[in-house]
């Protein structure tokens, strides 16, 4: 999984309209980029997908959501990823799942901004237990049981659950404004981008 930043709004995309009917503020935009496999999640939705248009480098508004993606059944099975945009103390998540299995991931945060983010693979057959939230002298911050039954994804705002995943508002309000085009060539000025290993014991790195 990796963030990608575009310090200004890319050729080709287009701020999507709210539901007022007024348009979405954004001066930049923050995409993630999710893979599973090789094969990036919603693809389908085009080069705009999961992509939320920001106002500059420090818009709170990313933060604090998390979210289960996969392919299937709105995330709920096969491999998924469990990914956080997590408040600016958090320096790591701990995932722990049915068999008793723990999973560290290190947040990353994009070279001269605010957003940041955290993600984990879930194996096939495996349930979350509790997702916990560590600021860097390993003190919990958070403590979320509600995974067990994967009914609700956290964010702040009503949730609208896709083909993909249950998803946050970084996604939902944005779905329908994507359509198909082809990708801008990329633009090293204006694009940061923050890896994050979805690993056993994620590391993160940032160019």
């Amino acid at each position: 999984m990796a963030l990608e930043f575009h310090r200004t709004l890319p050729k080709g995309y287009t701020l999507p309209k709210l539901p007022d009917g007024t348009t979405a503020p954004g001066t930049s935009l923050l995409c993630r980029r999710m893979f599973i496999g090789g094969v990036r999640i919603d693809h389908q939705g085009g080069p705009w997908a999961d992509c939320q248009p920001v106002t500059g480098t420090d818009d709170p508004q990313p933060a604090g959501g998390m979210g289960l993606w996969g392919f299937h059944d709105k995330g709920l099975s096969g491999t998924r990823l469990m990914v956080s945009n997590p408040e600016a103390d958090v320096a790591y998540g701990v995932v722990s799942l049915s068999d008793g299995t723990q999973v560290k991931a290190t947040t990353a945060t994009v070279p001269g901004t605010t957003y940041r983010a955290w993600a984990e693979p879930i194996p096939n057959g495996q349930t979350i237990t509790t997702v916990n939230q560590y600021d860097t002298h390993h003190h919990r911050l958070s403590h979320d049981t509600n995974w067990r039954d994967h009914r609700r994804a956290r964010g702040g705002l009503p949730l609208k659950p896709s083909d993909s995943g249950m998803h946050h508002p970084f996604t939902s309000k944005m779905r329908a404004a994507s359509r198909w085009r082809p990708a801008p060539r990329p633009t090293r000025v204006k694009t940061a981008k923050a890896t994050v290993a979805a690993a056993p014991v994620a590391s993160a790195s940032a160019t």
